[in-house]
């Protein structure tokens, strides 16, 4: 799977680090430090950070990066370019005082980048956002949330902007979500190998053609019609992740994908179908927010749920599986209206980034800063 950066190891959700006054929401592992975005308000350490603040490894608050005023609202989603600049979406009007409508972009310094221009940026009415971002390796960036225009052109929950913000007048995948719950839009965003692009959410349709809260787009943005149109989870996908054999990992607030029992995580094969080799039994008993691949072909989920397949896991679990990556990789950018319990990213010596909510039982804790710990497999 791209991730645009290969400076990026860790993708940490909700995570409570360095005495953070709100749970963060992304935490994207920027050249040994962490990029923080926070949901709510705006206190890192007792030190005001706008909804964005970096990290020393430590989990100690960066005092190089100053994004000045940051954003007016939550960041719910980061990324992190290979030249060190940091793509922010969310539920946000301005970034230090300039008009900046979801999405902007900071220089690696957390300072607002003025060469990437969104214009009027994404849909300003009270309940657009923007939930997930992921990089093309041309340094495009697909977009994805509950939003109508980008630059006041039609773009109905996922768009593309080139490498300077403006739009890609040429990706008009739109998603519709007529007859879709309450969480309408699009939360996750995966591209594959292939620059394929995976999308999960809450839809019911994608470029005029029926698709139930899984969809692919060709890198162009139409409909990759050779995955399959019956792929279908009941409820909102909140996270997709690829693996380098095309499979992909979902999880959300789903009971059955594909007409099959599957609580709150599946795996689907490069076609479209379920994968029956990847059996959680019965799941999880809450919704599963986040997922991650291990370089040791196992999965790790994160999200509300205290019990998976019967045993007691509150928040986190590691499942069986057979993905393989060379590398840690930045998995996915997902944003949840909802809290997480335990969430995690992978270190760069193959240790596991945990952030807590207040739980006791999270596996075993080093702490590193407040509400933060690395975990050993």
């Amino acid at each position: 799977m791209k991730t645009g950066s290969s400076l990026v190891h860790l993708l940490l959700v909700m995570c409570v680090a360095a005495g953070v006054s709100r749970p963060a929401i992304h935490i994207s592992r920027q050249d040994g430090r962490m990029t923080s975005g926070v949901q709510v308000h705006t206190n890192v350490s007792g030190t005001y950070q706008g909804h964005i603040a970096r990290l020393n490894s430590n989990g100690s608050l960066d005092t190089n990066f100053n994004a000045g005023a940051g954003a007016d609202g939550p960041v719910a989603a980061l990324a992190v370019q290979t030249d060190g600049r940091i793509l922010l979406g969310g539920a946000f009007a301005t970034v230090n005082y300039v008009s900046r409508t979801n999405i902007a972009r900071l220089n690696s310094n957390g300072s607002l980048d003025m060469d990437f221009d969104p214009g009027t940026g994404v849909s300003s009415d009270a309940s657009s956002t923007v939930n997930s971002l992921v990089l093309q390796g041309d340094g495009k960036v697909v977009i994805g949330g509950v939003f109508s225009k980008v630059d006041d052109m039609p773009r109905n929950n996922i768009a593309r902007l080139n490498a300077n913000g403006s739009l890609d007048t040429g990706f008009v995948p739109n998603v519709g979500v007529a007859g879709a719950g309450l969480l309408a839009g699009v939360n996750a965003l995966a591209i594959q190998s292939d620059d394929r692009i995976r999308i999960g959410g809450d839809f019911t349709s994608v470029a005029g053609s029926a698709r139930t809260n899984i969809a692919r787009l060709s890198a162009a943005g139409s409909v990759d019609m050779t995955f399959n149109p019956a792929a279908v989870a009941d409820s909102a996908v909140s996270t997709v992740a690829v693996d380098n054999n095309g499979k992909i990992l979902i999880g959300g607030f789903f009971s059955h994908v594909n007409g099959t029992a599957r609580n709150y995580v599946a795996r689907l094969d490069n076609a479209g179908g379920l994968d029956a080799g990847f059996d959680p039994g019965s799941g999880a008993d809450d919704t599963v927010y986040v997922t991650a691949l291990q370089a040791d072909r196992k999965v790790l989920i994160g999200g509300s749920f205290t019990r998976f397949a019967g045993v007691s896991r509150p928040g986190i679990a590691r499942l069986k599986g057979d993905v393989v990556l060379t590398i840690p990789e930045l998995v996915n950018l997902v944003h949840s209206k909802r809290c997480f319990q335990c969430v995690f990213g992978h270190g760069e010596r193959g240790e596991l980034f945990l952030g807590t909510q207040g739980l006791a039982d999270c596996g075993h804790l080093d702490s590193i800063a407040s509400g933060c710990g690395r975990w050993h497999s």
